[in-house]
């Protein structure tokens, strides 16, 4: 649900950005390990395509 707000969003603001910042949203990331290593869910890892997210808050 959130990844197809952030794809219909897209169009309305007139463009991809160049870098998003998340906060690891469970529809997102499955599992942040203790030294920060994060898996990623598939869908996500596609509609990022490649470019690597910046994180914020507790958890970056």
């Amino acid at each position: 649900m959130v990844l197809d707000a952030f794809v219909r969003a897209l169009p309305f603001y007139g463009g991809v950005p160049r870098r998003v910042i998340i906060d690891n949203p469970k529809t997102m990331v499955t599992y942040v390990s203790r030294s920060k290593v994060r898996v990623f869910y598939p869908r996500f890892l596609a509609l990022m395509n490649g470019n690597p997210p910046v994180f914020t808050g507790a958890w970056s």
